[in-house]
């Protein structure tokens, strides 16, 4: 997988929120837990929810792709505040260090994709 073209489809994706989505601050300070759903490669965690957050706050981005996750560590685990993990949030069994753990939930494309998925079906 190209991760370069991806990333550019990815910054143009975010660009459509980032125009029109305002980040509440007041709901992002004090320090939080937050989690990061679907983050493919980093990118947005990374430049996008990172900085908007209190720098006392931890991200965690998840995806169910090992290798977007392992490219995903590689470019942007340098700050202790982010980490990643491999994690399909369609499992019937939510492993419990995830239950009622966050204080903020982020998904900027989970609709998008599970509407594709239950298109497909069709």
């Amino acid at each position: 997988m190209d991760f370069n073209s991806e990333q550019t489809l990815k910054e143009v994706n975010v660009s459509q929120f980032t125009d029109t989505w305002d980040l509440r601050r007041d709901n992002l300070w004090p320090p939080k837990k937050c989690m990061d759903i679907n983050c493919a490669f980093g990118y947005t965690t990374r430049h996008f929810l990172l900085p908007e957050l209190h720098p006392n706050s931890t991200l965690l981005g998840v995806d169910s792709l090992e290798k977007m996750i392992d490219h995903a560590r590689a470019k942007y685990k340098t700050d202790e505040r982010i980490d990643f993990e491999t994690f399909d949030i369609q499992t019937k069994n939510l492993p419990h260090n995830y239950i009622a753990q966050y204080d903020h939930i982020f998904s900027f494309p989970t609709l998008h994709s599970r509407n594709n998925n239950i298109e497909q079906k069709r």
